[in-house]
């Protein structure tokens, strides 16, 4: 099994994968995040019949002693010297830049995006001071401060893990969840329906473990488990805002 995603992934699915890892690594199956689904989907089966997923929402940050003290604050300053602020991410057509597309958009502001070596590289940027705001996943920033300031949440509602931070629709700003990176599963066109069956029945359970749950909970990461019916309606409602919104780019 090829794992894309972190070695706590690859530790789990050790865990429950042990006795099928065989059969299942010639499947070629793959632990997969939003974005990849796009660069891949041509190669791949839509997902599978079920899966369990961990769930990262980008949040916007500032750094400790940034003139920004809320979201407003940042798209004010915006508004009056176009693209002057600039915002980090993890890199190109990720989540972290989806959600600098959202915000742009939505705010009707001009930004300038900075794409970082990673999430940690995006972090050290705004911790460093050089750049005036970031886009970071919320596990980390919730991690990290005492040297930052998390101005908002991209998805539909507040997190546990940060319950003072609004979401940037409490602000009266239009940007959803389509920049949250959602891991899941998903295997080449072709494979076995038998081990498709297998994986689908396994995989929820893998996430619903109560240590699996206890080691999220511990680095700040929210999970979500979803059925094959609710994955495939993300999938084609978000497929089709991201197409629109990463048009642009192409030109």
């Amino acid at each position: 099994m090829r794992h894309i995603v972190s070695r706590h992934h690859v530790t789990i699915g050790r865990r429950f994968f042990s006795k099928p890892v065989p059969a299942l690594a010639a499947t070629g199956a793959w632990f997969i995040g939003n974005v990849d689904w796009l660069a891949y989907r041509e190669h791949f089966a839509v997902l599978l019949l079920r899966r369990g997923q961990g769930r990262d929402t980008a949040v916007l940050i500032v750094g400790k002693d940034s003139q920004f003290n809320s979201a407003k604050d940042l798209i004010a300053y915006a508004e009056k010297n176009p693209g002057k602020v600039t915002v980090s991410g993890a890199g190109k057509i990720v989540g972290h830049h989806i959600a600098y597309l959202q915000l742009e958009k939505a705010a009707k502001v001009k930004l300038t995006y900075v794409p970082g070596k990673g999430g940690v590289g995006a972090m050290k940027l705004v911790k460093g001071g050089q750049v005036m705001a970031g886009f970071n996943n919320l596990s980390d920033a919730a991690r990290s401060q005492g040297d930052i300031k998390i101005l908002a949440v991209a998805d539909l509602e507040r997190h546990e893990f940060l319950p003072d931070v609004p979401t940037f629709k409490e602000l009266g700003i239009p940007v959803d969840n389509s920049s949250v990176n959602f891991r899941g599963l998903m295997v080449p066109k072709g494979t076995d329906p038998a081990i498709i069956k297998f994986l689908a029945e396994t995989v929820p359970v893998m996430f619903g473990d109560k240590k699996t749950l206890g080691k999220m909970s511990q680095t700040n990461s929210p999970v979500r488990i979803m059925n094959r019916e609710e994955v495939l309606a993300m999938w084609k409602e978000r497929q089709s805002a991201l197409t629109e919104l990463l048009e642009g780019l192409k030109k």
